[in-house]
């Protein structure tokens, strides 16, 4: 695990995930969507619905990993502010793509709403998660 770890993030480091703690957190996110995305797809053969837990955990992988790429760019010693617009637009033409794959999930498959929703919270549940971890690995100060 912790030979993975260092590919991880080595290969974020390399995308320009500078930041410890950004790495950290993309880092996270990225296993458990990979993880949920495969358990999905292994219970999906117990439950079809499981199938849909998967994509929308892939799908929230996919957001957040594009989400953070883009905010890391609006630090001004990165880039300048056109380059950051560029990159801005790309985002918010990646939401829209988002968008329009749940739209034609949801309207043409006819996919289970509630394994989808499960599936996109995962970066709600992953944030949380990473937030409490990171505030019980505190010490607390001397005085």
């Amino acid at each position: 695990m912790k030979a993975l770890i260092r590919k991880m993030d080595g290969w974020l480091l390399r995308h320009g995930f500078w930041e410890p703690q950004t790495r950290s957190l993309v880092r996270v996110h990225c296993l458990a969507s990979a993880g949920c995305c495969l358990a999905g797809l292994l219970l999906g053969l117990l439950a079809p619905s499981m199938i849909w837990f998967g994509i929308g955990a892939a799908l929230a992988g996919w957001n957040f990993y594009s989400l953070s790429s883009v905010i890391r760019l609006f630090s001004p010693a990165r880039k300048t502010p056109k380059q950051t617009s560029v990159y801005a637009f790309k985002f918010l033409f990646r939401l829209v793509i988002l968008g329009l794959i749940l739209a034609g999930l949801l309207r043409y498959f006819k996919v289970s709403v509630v394994a989808l929703l499960a599936g996109l919270s995962i970066t709600i549940a992953v944030i949380l998660f990473w937030h409490g971890y990171r505030l019980c690995e505190r010490k607390p100060k001397e005085a």
